[in-house]
């Protein structure tokens, strides 16, 4: 028998609901390790949206779970960016707090690449492309994101539209100047994810926009190759990796210009002072380097 204690399941308490006199729980969408996210209808206007709730376990068991959700939703209600998830609302209720996003169509990135593999390069890079232009948004904002990973891209599909990816989950997003360096773990959880994670922040070091550079780096890195620069093992051994391995250059694994291959390999240096000062400047040597420039 599995002795360990249960919580609340916020699935099924939810579904049905009315949260804030406004917002009515249609369905599950997904749950991950904070926050489950519902579809939902405006009660007034019949508009649908996607509603982002806090577990109430993980409320209870982490004391920074809900400062993290508040700073989600701050950060996100300040970028206004198509290629990141817009929040309309925000608010706790009952002890339940959730916010309220755009409800998008498609697949996220992770699951796209479980199901396909590694992407064509020209697929790749404007994929890539996409990401970096909400990226530099985000700096533009003095806003880091710290935890750029596969899962946390959408790849929104809308009838007639190019595919666009649009950047989700700020929860671990800091603002440039606020605070000090951060420990890997707080309360026991891992503060971002060692497939993506810079050197730097796996080691509480301070963050800067070079460490969402080496997170990008990474995930362009998995598109062209179908995984991450150090696998899919457990988070532990990676970490070990990230910190004390040299990552393998990316023409060494596929059949890249070695100019695009320079280009990720700086991107995913362990010094940050040794990659690209900017995404904006990651993203022009990585245009380049696949026309072979």
């Amino acid at each position: 028998m599995d002795a360990s204690p249960r919580y609340p399941d916020p699935v099924d308490s939810l579904v049905g609901r009315i949260l804030g006199e406004t917002y009515e729980v249609e369905r599950r969408l997904g749950v991950g390790g904070f926050g489950a996210v519902y579809a939902a209808k405006h009660v007034r206007t019949g508009r649908r949206y996607a509603v982002k709730v806090l577990r109430p376990d993980r409320a209870m068991v982490s004391p920074g779970a809900r400062e993290r959700f508040r700073r989600e939703a701050e950060a996100l209600a300040k970028l206004g960016h198509a290629g990141i998830v817009r929040v309309h609302d925000y608010a706790s209720e009952g002890g339940i707090d959730f916010l309220v996003m755009d409800l998008l169509e498609g697949e996220d990135l992770a699951q796209h690449l479980h199901r396909g593999g590694a992407l064509p390069q020209d697929r790749a890079v404007a994929i890539f492309g996409g990401i970096a232009d909400a990226l530099e948004a985000a700096h533009a904002a003095d806003t880091i994101h710290r935890d750029l990973k596969p899962g946390n891209v959408f790849l929104a599909r809308v009838p007639g539209e190019p595919e666009r990816p649009v950047l989700l989950d700020f929860g671990l997003a800091k603002h440039v100047g606020e605070g000090g360096p951060e420990s890997l773990t707080a309360s026991g959880e891992a503060l971002g994810t060692p497939h993506y994670m810079a050197p730097e922040q796996a080691s509480g070091e301070s963050v800067d926009a070079r460490t969402d550079v080496y997170a990008l780096g990474a995930i362009l890195f998995e598109l062209l190759v179908g995984e991450p620069p150090f696998g899919n093992g457990p988070a532990a051994s990676v970490l070990v990796k990230v910190l004390t391995v040299k990552p393998p250059r990316l023409d060494e694994r596929v059949d890249v210009p070695p100019a695009l291959a320079d280009a990720v390999e700086r991107a995913l240096e362990k010094d940050p002072a040794a990659r690209f000062p900017s995404v904006a400047a990651f993203r022009e040597a990585v245009l380049a380097g696949a026309r072979g420039l």
